[in-house]
């Protein structure tokens, strides 16, 4: 048996923070309604809000394409 973990707004925001992603104006405000899609749509209103966080964000270095990779393999579950 296996059990799926659910995709939590928590979850995504550390992973962005850990990362040290420089956010545009666009991508901040998706950040902060991550707790909000959560609330009102569940996982699947968080896996809209990583897309969108997704096409505004740039990954500079190792960390944050590793970090970008997770976030979107998140999205694709």
């Amino acid at each position: 048996m296996v059990i799926k973990m659910a995709i939590t707004a928590v979850e995504v925001h550390n992973i962005i923070a850990n990362a040290g992603f420089v956010l545009n104006p666009y991508a901040k405000i998706y950040v902060r309604a991550l707790s909000l899609a959560e609330a009102e749509y569940g996982e699947e209103g968080v896996k809209t809000q990583i897309l969108y966080i997704l096409t505004n964000v740039t990954a500079r270095g190792e960390k944050q394409q590793a970090a970008k990779k997770q976030l979107q393999d998140m999205a694709k579950k």
